[in-house]
């Protein structure tokens, strides 16, 4: 485990060897992270990092990171209400900049798009591949778009009036909108699963098969408070909380505990890639898990 000071809290990503952050100060940076196990002493962490652009959103926070992998791209969304498009091998200068009416909270990228949803509501689609400008919009909720994920047909999109709403790229229409006791914080969107954490520490199961996506299962985390991220694959589910905790559960009916890490503060954002596990902490911190013996 190590242990970046002076980092963020807000967003956190991570893509094989790079860590990217962002958060209140509007700054975006990139970190080393093959190189952390080299390091002999935490206050020498900083020798990590690789590029810090200050004021990438002004001094708004910067809520929202994404990748495209393929391209090696990074996308930024941030407080100022743009959302920016990084360039991994030159990331000084953003290659392009789009302004929307209202802070952005979520991006997704998947299948050549990238998916945006706003404080004012609104889900926004890009194809990057042209230009970054929306080629659809669409306003189905009735309080702030919190999470977003995507695929090849639809833009799925939780919010604070306690909806997911699944939206058809194809046909421009509401598929189908899904009802929560506590409004979704955080989804993940993979291995024909969609999983979504709630405000209330639960996290359900959705079920896309044959385009249906029904509610089948509520399972408890085992937080005591919100689920603020959440990330599964075939081999786990992880989750975070403002409860200091991150909770490895097993991918199973009955998703008893692999592992709980305790952090020093709350968690706002984890972000997990092979066997890279990083997270933003509320006192402006990451902190990055690599396995044992990949640190030896």
């Amino acid at each position: 485990m190590f242990h970046l000071q002076d980092a963020h809290f807000g967003s956190v990503n991570v893509d094989g060897w790079i860590c990217a952050s962002g958060g209140r100060d509007g700054a975006l940076k990139l970190w080393n992270i093959l190189n952390l196990k080299e390091i002999v002493e935490p206050q020498d962490y900083k020798s990590c990092l690789l590029n810090s652009r200050t004021g990438a959103h002004g001094n708004a926070w910067l809520w929202s990171i994404s990748y495209d992998k393929q391209n090696k791209m990074m996308y930024s969304g941030g407080f100022d209400c743009n959302i920016k498009t990084w360039d991994l091998d030159n990331p000084f200068l953003p290659v392009t900049s789009y302004s929307l009416a209202s802070p952005i909270l979520c991006l997704a990228f998947s299948h050549n798009s990238l998916a945006s949803g706003c404080y004012g509501r609104s889900v926004s689609l890009f194809d990057p591949r042209v230009s970054l400008q929306p080629v659809l919009q669409h306003i189905h909720h009735k309080k702030p778009v919190i999470c977003i994920a995507s695929d090849e047909k639809f833009i799925i999109s939780g919010s604070e009036d306690k909806t997911v709403v699944v939206y058809d790229k194809t046909a421009r229409k509401v598929l189908n909108t899904i009802q929560f006791e506590g409004f979704p914080l955080s989804m993940s969107y993979d291995c024909k699963q969609l999983l979504i954490g709630d405000v209330l520490g639960f996290f359900h199961v959705i079920d896309p098969t044959n385009e249906s996506f029904t509610k089948e299962k509520t399972y408890e985390t085992g937080h005591k408070l919100k689920v603020t991220g959440i990330q599964h694959s075939l081999g786990s589910v992880i989750t975070c909380s403002t409860d200091k905790t991150i909770r490895i559960l097993e991918p199973n009916h009955n998703p008893e505990p692999i592992s709980v890490l305790n952090c020093s503060s709350e968690i706002s954002k984890i972000s997990a890639y092979k066997t890279v596990l990083a997270s933003a902490n509320t006192d402006d911190s990451i902190t990055i898990w690599l396995p044992e013996e990949e640190c030896s």
